[in-house]
């Protein structure tokens, strides 16, 4: 119980971390100095200061931010400077907010194109069948291939689980490929 919580806590921070990375990444390449770096909120366990900006990891690892210096609007004591957020134009401070979404992004395509690389493949259309279901009793098989539901092609699990989904009937016209033999079946379809 305790290790998935685990994992998706570190999971969790990974996403933030790659988020608040573009938002500093982008802010600096836009000429916007960052005043802090942190994975989480609360009291800063672990940080380090460096070039004026101070990057920590907090108590709370659920979150992150990238503070600015000069992004509070509301501080009129403070004198504007270079490199402060309201000190560029409001082009390269959209480009700073869009940074983080488009690392986001960006971790996503890269997590797919490794997970490809290493062999991972959706689940396909094999099927494992229990012998006491009703669809053992329709003609069903354990290792079965359905390539066909209602005339629609289903390459994947996840495209048997949207046709069977949606079908309008109780019952399917499913196309099954056993040893490299075609059949049709009726298949049921079991509403919960």
């Amino acid at each position: 119980m305790f290790l998935p919580i685990l994992a998706g806590i570190l999971l969790l921070g990974v996403c933030v971390f790659f988020h608040e990375l573009g938002h500093f990444l982008i802010g600096k390449l836009a000429g916007v100095r960052p005043r802090v770096f942190s994975i989480g909120y609360g009291r800063g366990l672990l940080f380090k200061r460096r070039k004026g900006t101070i990057y920590q990891i907090t108590a709370i690892p659920l979150g992150g931010y990238v503070q600015f210096y000069g992004d509070d609007p509301s501080d009129q004591t403070r004198k504007m400077r270079k490199g402060d957020f309201f000190s560029v134009g409001p082009w390269r401070r959209i480009a700073l907010a869009f940074g983080g979404p488009l690392f986001s992004i960006l971790l996503g395509f890269v997590i797919v194109f490794i997970l490809l690389q290493t062999g991972y493949r959706p689940m396909d259309n094999i099927i494992r069948v229990d012998q006491k279901s009703a669809l053992y009793k329709a003609g069903l098989r354990d290792g079965d291939r359905i390539v066909q539901i209602d005339g629609s092609n289903t390459p994947s699990f996840d495209r048997i689980v949207y046709e069977t989904g949606f079908a309008k009937a109780e019952t399917i016209e499913a196309v099954i490929e056993r040893a490299g033999v075609r059949q049709q079946l009726q298949l049921p379809i079991t509403r919960s």
